[in-house]
């Protein structure tokens, strides 16, 4: 299997309808899409409930790869168009915002990235939460395969110059309203651990 970039958009795959529930961007290839499984990492939202939801029942989610790119410049572009085409083509996403915003550049203080990893060690599944997992997603079949072939079709694939400019001109005339700029900035410090300005 080839290497996967580290400029990614993602979708994650609830195993019970086999549909693509959420739509993400990852500059750090599948560790982004993996690190929804943790819910330290996740505030209370839409997606992060539907996330529990499953762990509660023992299942966990699949993460199908939409597109690779080589350098990531038009990542929250690419993203945007995808969380598009979910909603037009019924994709029962959990996304709340139209994309684009988020993270893409930023990195965590060392001291966030340790309070996380703490978290984390020493957790493991029991046996049978994995025969579980496991017997779940092999039962995955079709829509599984139909979604693992998109993604091999897309792999190291970079939108044309022609798609780039598709989707900037739908994007052009969209702006984000003060509030959501003062939503958007709060957040991003409050994730990376930074202060008011």
């Amino acid at each position: 299997m080839s290497r996967v970039s580290r400029f990614l958009i993602y979708g994650l795959v609830d195993p019970r309808t086999r549909l693509i529930r959420y739509v993400g961007k990852s500059t750090s290839g599948l560790r982004r899409p993996r690190g929804h499984r943790n819910p330290s990492n996740q505030k209370a939202t839409y997606s992060a409930r539907w996330v529990e939801a499953l762990r509660r029942e023992g299942l966990t989610y699949t993460i199908v790869v939409l597109e690779e790119q080589a350098f990531g410049l038009s990542l929250d572009i690419a993203e945007q168009w995808w969380i598009a085409y979910g909603r037009a083509s019924g994709w029962p996403l959990t996304n709340l915002t139209d994309g684009g915003e988020g993270t893409t550049g930023w990195s965590m203080r060392p001291e966030t990235k340790e309070k996380i990893a703490a978290t984390k060690r020493g957790r493991k599944l029991s046996v049978e939460h994995r025969a579980k997992i496991s017997n779940t997603l092999k039962a995955n079949t079709d829509q599984i395969a139909h979604l693992a072939r998109l993604s091999r079709e897309n792999v190291g694939r970079s939108p044309s110059a022609e798609t780039l400019a598709r989707r900037s001109a739908s994007l052009r005339d969209r702006t984000l309203t003060p509030e959501t700029r003062r939503k958007i900035s709060e957040s991003r410090r409050t994730l990376f651990g930074r202060g008011a300005r």
